[in-house]
C-alpha cells in the first residue's frame, strides 16, 4: 500500500497550519484554537516524517 496520497494530505494540512498559526502571532490573540494548532502541527510533523521514512524504506525494496 502507498502513502502518497495521505503524505499529499497531511502536506496540505500541515501549509495550512501554519497559516493558521501565522494569523494567530500576527493578530496577538491566544485562543484555544491557537495551542490546539500548535499540538496539530506537532502531530502532522510527527506523521509526515513516519510516512516518508516509511515511503522511501519501500520504495528501495523495489
Amino acid at each position: 500500500m502507498t502513502l502518497k496520497p495521505l503524505i499529499v494530505i497531511f502536506s496540505w494540512a500541515l501549509t495550512m497550519e501554519i497559516f493558521s498559526v501565522l494569523y494567530f502571532l500576527f493578530s496577538k490573540t491566544r485562543p484555544i484554537e491557537f495551542y490546539m494548532d500548535i499540538v496539530l502541527i506537532i502531530f502532522t510533523i510527527g506523521f509526515l516524517v513516519f510516512a516518508i521514512r516509511k515511503e522511501r524504506k519501500d520504495i528501495s525494496r523495489r
